[in-house]
């Protein structure tokens, strides 16, 4: 996990889309992060947080209400501390960066 601290004001984007090779094996996706030479297996909705919601930096607010569509409370402090502890992985992994 990361050592930095999170916050609200913290913003993360997805790495460049030439670092991932992307790969269908419904109804996951294959993953494979060409800098470290890694390969991860995700979800859907990780594929669709990395590929779209993450092109641009995003707050935890804004990175929330793009994936809940209003389904869920995006004050619920369980769900932003599990979005949060997704985010930290995928940020040790190099798929995405905090700017």
């Amino acid at each position: 996990m990361s050592a930095k601290p999170v916050s609200s004001a913290n913003r993360w984007r997805s790495r460049a889309p030439d670092e991932i090779v992307w790969f269908d094996i419904a109804p996951d996706f294959v993953a494979f992060h060409r800098p470290s030479g890694k390969t991860h297996f995700l979800n859907a909705a990780s594929k669709l947080l990395l590929t779209d919601t993450l092109i641009e930096p995003a707050n935890l607010p804004s990175i929330l209400g793009a994936i809940s569509s209003g389904s869920v409370d995006e004050t619920v402090e369980d769900y932003q501390q599990q979005m949060i502890v997704m985010l930290e992985h995928f940020e040790s992994l190099g798929l995405v960066e905090r700017v």
